[in-house]
């Protein structure tokens, strides 16, 4: 997650990368975290893959604001990521404490 933070903190403020794929990368919460800071200042990325990563519910809650307030975006894909409701991952969390 650090390294992506380092990556992403660069790309932040890149003025040609219009393309970025990041499918099959196992992003973490810190990850998306990052990632969603650079969403916040990059004006040239259009097309996003983050297919692949195992990304729930509750890591959107950092994502979607920065999705909503950058225009440039036109393509993202988030296929194959299982995403649920956040009901059913609290749900499940919830199911987890019970029997851990």
């Amino acid at each position: 997650d650090r390294a992506c933070a380092l990556i992403f903190q660069g790309l932040a403020k890149n003025k040609t990368l219009s393309h970025l794929d990041l499918s099959d990368n196992k992003l973490g919460k810190q990850a998306i975290s990052s990632l969603s800071e650079m969403l916040n200042e990059n004006v040239t990325l259009t097309y996003l893959d983050l297919s692949w990563n195992h990304i729930r519910a509750s890591d959107l809650r950092s994502l979607c604001p920065a999705l909503n307030e950058n225009s440039h975006m036109k393509a993202l894909s988030l296929a194959w990521n299982g995403i649920g409701g956040v009901e059913e991952e609290d749900k499940k969390d919830k199911k987890k404490a019970a029997s851990g």
